[in-house]
């Protein structure tokens, strides 16, 4: 069996798929990779073309769906569907960076039996000049990740067509901290990520963007949270009140543009969600995202700053329950 499944969710991408392929094929361990390329009912028609140019250097596959489906039940039906103990994503328009990348990372985490290794990544824009990504986030460029740790714990995608990545790195982030597994940071970039500004996040016009990816993000957090409850082992009451952190800069953000109503259906949602609301966790965690510290939270990928508060938590709190 080889080592490294690469899956691609491919939609509408023929102008670009092959230059992601071109950085595969480059691989030093091309020997040990398969790649699947999961067609997300694409009007553009299959790709066997594209991934005729490039099957004498690596192996490829395309799975094709009927329908589109969304990127969270894609993502799902090319770990179904492959079997190498390792597992990366990459987009369709993006490309790893240089040859040795993806080996060193299997190296690290076969030498540390690790379940994750992440890596720094470069976010290029539309021409722009590149811009480092930390490393520390929910996004899913830039990982790879132990298919035993996925199938013990049934870390799975759900449906969401957006943040689905988000949804499943809580998920791994939630399980490597409550016991205590090893992941392992590769400190070289490794991914030029692109954005695509035809993508389902990307088309959404900017002055919509706060107040449609906003409520999403929040969503997210009840699915997370629902997830986890099905597993009786564990106890979420801690990541849940982080949850409600979260949202409550999320709502300050928004109390500065006028716009905080639209969030408080979804922040209700999320307290009838939570078990038992800690305000000591809860003061604890703002604290310590006021002192610059945020990453310490459970996403620093944030779309909006931490502002300083308009309300004070006791408040926010009181204004979601009395409602």
């Amino acid at each position: 069996m080889k080592k490294l499944d690469i899956i691609i969710p491919a939609y509408n991408c023929k102008n670009t798929l092959g230059k992601a392929l071109a950085s595969i094929a480059m691989q030093s361990m091309t020997d040990n990779i398969v790649v699947t390329i999961v067609n997300d009912g694409s009007k553009d028609g299959s790709y066997k073309k594209i991934i005729k140019t490039f099957e004498p250097y690596v192996e490829i596959r395309e799975l094709i769906l009927k329908e589109n489906m969304g990127c969270g039940y894609v993502r799902q039906y090319g770990i179904d569907n492959t079997e190498c103990p390792y597992i990366t994503f990459l987009d369709a328009d993006d490309t790893f960076i240089n040859s040795r990348s993806l080996a060193t990372m299997i190296a690290i985490m076969e030498d540390e039996d690790a379940v994750m290794c992440y890596s720094p990544i470069f976010a290029g824009g539309l021409g722009d000049t590149t811009v480092p990504v930390d490393s520390k986030n929910t996004y899913l460029h830039g990982k790879i990740y132990q298919r035993e740790f996925l199938d013990k714990y049934d870390i799975k995608f759900n449906n969401q067509r957006i943040c689905e990545d988000t949804y499943f790195q809580h998920l791994i982030n939630f399980y490597v901290s409550q016991y205590d597994l090893k992941t392992v940071e590769f400190t070289e970039k490794t991914v030029v990520y692109s954005y695509n500004p035809q993508g389902v996040c990307r088309s959404i016009p900017d002055e919509e963007f706060d107040t449609t990816m906003l409520p999403i993000y929040i969503d997210t957090f009840i699915n997370v949270i629902e997830t986890l409850k099905k597993d009786p082992n564990i106890v979420t009451w801690v990541f849940q009140n982080i949850c409600l952190v979260e949202t409550y800069f999320d709502y300050n953000y928004l109390m500065v543009k006028g716009k905080e109503d639209v969030i408080l259906p979804h922040i209700k949602r999320l307290v009838e969600n939570i078990e038992q609301i800690d305000m000591g966790t809860c003061e604890n965690m703002y604290k310590l995202a006021l002192t610059n510290e945020s990453e310490k939270l459970i996403q620093d990928d944030r779309i909006c700053p931490i502002v300083l508060p308009m309300i004070s938590f006791t408040d926010f709190i009181e204004k979601i329950q009395g409602e």
